[in-house]
């Protein structure tokens, strides 16, 4: 997947999924998903520029059980050859978010002098809350494609990147699309 509101990162998502469905309407999974991201252009100036960050965290992995509603099963024909089968549904989580929080280390020595890079990374972890939409097309009756646009809300707490100090907490949301494979038994 693909993270689509992190103003500070850029990267990928993999993830997987393990669910039960009770019937064709209910269901849980429980989500896990890790991120490979890095700084993103902008971060990486303003880290040349002036020595320092802005003062953000870096999301690094989730895990969520989710419980799904399946309220819209369809069909539709592929070129009259073929009749494709779909659902959409909605889900709702909570769940744990790891993420790091980012500072620099003595700038005006460390970095300017030895020019590496001085970041500090504090892992960290927080209670999320999840919103999901999700669509799956089958391929055949085990096999379907799946999309997911997936809100996680974390309340993280921050540093000031500058001097590691706490500068308090804040409703943090991670949306990202994934696409994946689902394989049902």
């Amino acid at each position: 997947g693909i993270p689509f509101n992190d103003p500070n990162s850029t990267g990928n998502l993999i993830g997987a999924n393990l669910g039960y469905f009770f019937n064709e309407r209910w269901g849980l999974e429980l989500n896990h998903v890790d991120s490979q991201f890095k700084f993103n252009d902008t971060v990486d100036y303003f880290k040349k520029r002036y020595g320092v960050l802005p003062d953000h965290n870096t999301f690094k992995s989730a895990d969520t059980l989710m419980a799904y509603w399946i309220p819209i099963y369809a069909k539709m024909s592929l070129l009259d050859k073929k009749i494709i089968y779909f659902d959409m549904g909605i889900g709702v989580g909570l769940g744990t978010t790891t993420y790091e929080q980012n500072s620099c280390t003595d700038v005006t020595f460390f970095f300017f002098f030895t020019g590496l890079e001085g970041i500090t990374k504090k892992s960290q972890s927080s209670s999320h809350y999840a919103f999901s939409i999700m669509q799956q097309f089958f391929l055949s009756e085990h096999w379907a494609v799946r999309l997911d646009l997936i809100n996680r809300y974390t309340d993280e707490s921050r540093v000031n990147s500058t001097n590691n100090q706490d500068i308090g907490s804040k409703m943090i949301n991670d949306t990202s699309f994934q696409l994946g494979v689902t394989f049902w038994k």
